[in-house]
């Protein structure tokens, strides 16, 4: 028979990588499974929790999360909020806001994150929103444009980027960033929220012992394999600007 076609995958630099078909999908399996194992191991150390809402997603994330064996102690609940009338009223996203920005944008993306962490009671809320595709993009917003935010309860980030591929695609790539944007902020100082600041000094030294270990071991062998091509193409671009 024919040889199987080849997909052409782009990284936000704009630089095409081909890749076979099986292999991309056995790379994304392991990427997966490893960036929602080291989420959950994090989550446990920080006794913390995550609430997700998700849109272009469609629950990706939740169902990534939840595949990892135990993590009912540490995944409240999610929701996708596929709707505008859900993210206004499940969430508690301001109708003037959606009108202002649109549902795709970085302060719906904010929204969406500190209302699912006060609808689940979680101490960490993360949410996307984007266009998949293959229609609804814009010049302003074109597909595969996606926000994420990131609500800890002391401050909510946000967080842009744009995938390129087809539907299943752009969502896949979506959900394996927001899962190690989650990672990388679970592991920096700064992602203490109130959940941890309420445990008592002998509870919080042995959390912060264990958040140490923690960090030596995922920091250095938790990366999948797509953040540290994306990290060398950033110091490529880097070392050949002017």
């Amino acid at each position: 028979g024919a040889a199987p076609a080849r997909v052409e995958q782009r990284n936000p630099g704009n630089h095409i990588r081909p890749e076979q078909p099986e292999r991309a999908s056995s790379e994304s399996k392991d990427d997966a499974a490893l960036a929602a194992r080291a989420v959950g191991t994090l989550l446990l150390a920080r006794r913390l929790t995550v609430g997700i809402a998700e849109s272009c997603t469609g629950g990706l994330v939740c169902d990534r999360l939840t595949n990892i064996p135990g993590s009912s102690r540490y995944v409240r609940g999610g929701i996708v909020a596929y709707h505008n009338d859900l993210k206004r009223h499940a969430l508690g996203v301001p109708a003037e806001l959606l009108e202002r920005f649109g549902a795709v944008s970085a302060q719906m993306a904010g929204r969406m994150a500190e209302g699912v962490r006060r609808l689940t009671g979680a101490g960490v809320g993360l949410s996307i929103t984007g266009i998949a595709g293959p229609t609804g993009g814009t010049s302003q917003k074109p597909v595969g444009l996606v926000c994420l935010g990131l609500s800890d309860g002391r401050r909510t980030r946000t967080l842009k980027r744009r995938f390129f591929g087809d539907r299943r695609s752009i969502k896949v790539q979506a959900a394996q960033t927001a899962l190690d944007w989650l990672r990388l902020h679970l592991l920096s100082p700064k992602a203490i929220c109130s959940h941890h600041l309420a445990l008592n000094p002998s509870q919080r030294r042995t959390s912060d012992y264990r958040l140490r270990t923690l960090q030596r071991a995922l920091g250095q062998h938790a990366i999948c394999r797509s953040s540290r091509a994306q990290h060398a193409l950033i110091q490529r671009q880097r070392r050949h600007s002017p």
